[in-house]
C-alpha cells in the first residue's frame, strides 16, 4: 500500500530536530557557533527553487501553471499521436524506470513536483539553467529529502522506503536536514561558500510538493553569468541560423525578461561556481 510521504515528513520532524541538536551539541570550539550560524542561514533564507528551461518558464509567467512530467505526458497524449506511457518515457528518458518506481511507492506520487532548497544560487543546474524561486508561502504540502531521491533511494525495482522514512522532513525541518547532511563540510568551508554548499549544480536538498503554482507564486528568477552570457551571445547567432533548440531558448529568455519587467522584477544574474 502506498505511503503518505508528507505524513511521514511531519511525523519525522521531531526526530530530525533532536538529531540536529545532537549534531550541534557535539561540536567544540569554533565549530559550534559556525554550525549554528549555518543553521540560521538555512532557516531564514531558504526558499524553494525549481530549475527549468526558459521555454518552460515563459508560459508560466504568461499565466499557465507549472506541470510535472506526468501532467506534460498526459497533455502530449491528448493529441492522439502518442500514448501516455510512450510520452512519459520520452520525457523522462534514462530516468523513466526509476521515477515511475519511486512515485508508485507514495500516495499522490504522480502529482509530485520536484525542486531544491535554495539559499541564493541559480539552483540545481543539471536540471536546466534558469531557476524560479518561489515565495515563502507558495507551497503548503512539502517533503524534503537530503539529496536526489532517484539516486539515493531507488535500486532497480526497489525503493528503500525505510531510509526515506528515516530521512524525510517537512519544510519546517529545512535547517535540520541541512545540518545533518552538511555539518562537516559547513564547518570546513567559509560562510561565503554555504549558499552553494546547500544547492549547487550536482548536489542539493530535494523538495517534493503537490501544490499547483504559477506566476503569482514566483518571487524572482535567477540565472548564472555563464548561461546568461551564452544565451545573450546566441541572440546574434539566430540571425545567421544557429541551433533550433538554442534559438527557441533565446527567444523564450527574451520573453521571460519582458514578463518579469511587467511584474516589476528583473532576472537576477548570479556568479558561477
Amino acid at each position: 500500500m502506498p505511503s503518505d510521504l508528507f505524513a511521514l515528513a511531519r511525523d519525522n520532524a521531531p526526530r530530525l530536530a533532536d538529531q540536529c541538536q545532537e549534531t550541534i551539541d557535539s561540536k567544540t570550539g569554533d565549530d559550534r557557533p559556525t554550525i549554528e550560524a549555518f543553521a540560521a542561514l538555512v532557516d531564514e533564507d531558504a526558499r524553494v527553487g525549481v530549475n527549468m528551461r526558459p521555454s518552460v518558464l515563459a508560459p508560466i509567467l504568461g499565466g499557465e501553471s507549472y506541470l510535472n512530467m506526468n501532467e506534460l505526458a498526459e497533455k502530449d497524449s491528448q493529441s492522439g499521436s502518442i500514448g501516455y506511457e510512450q510520452a512519459l518515457r520520452k520525457r523522462l528518458g534514462q530516468w523513466y524506470d526509476r521515477r515511475v518506481t519511486f512515485e508508485a511507492e507514495f500516495e499522490r506520487g504522480t502529482e509530485f513536483k520536484y525542486g531544491a532548497v535554495n539559499v541564493g544560487t541559480a539552483g540545481a543546474l543539471r536540471y536546466q539553467g534558469v531557476c524560479a524561486i518561489l515565495k515563502h508561502e507558495a507551497l503548503t504540502i512539502v517533503g524534503l529529502l537530503p539529496s536526489d531521491s532517484l539516486q539515493r533511494y531507488v535500486n532497480g525495482s526497489d525503493v528503500d522506503t525505510d531510509r526515506v522514512e528515516a530521512e524525510v522532513g517537512s519544510w519546517d525541518s529545512r535547517c535540520h536536514v541541512a545540518v545533518i547532511k552538511l555539518d562537516g563540510r559547513a564547518c570546513r568551508c567559509s560562510p561565503a561558500e554555504w549558499r552553494r554548499l546547500v544547492c549547487s549544480g550536482d548536489d542539493f536538498i530535494e523538495v517534493i510538493c503537490v501544490d499547483s503554482f504559477g506566476a503569482d507564486e514566483v518571487s524572482h528568477v535567477r540565472i548564472t553569468e555563464s548561461e546568461e552570457a551564452r544565451l545573450r551571445q546566441a541572440v546574434y547567432n539566430t540571425y545567421t541560423g544557429g541551433d533550433p533548440t538554442t534559438n527557441r531558448e533565446v527567444h523564450a529568455l527574451i520573453e521571460v525578461k519582458g514578463d518579469l519587467r511587467s511584474r516589476g522584477m528583473t532576472l537576477e544574474v548570479v556568479a558561477d561556481a
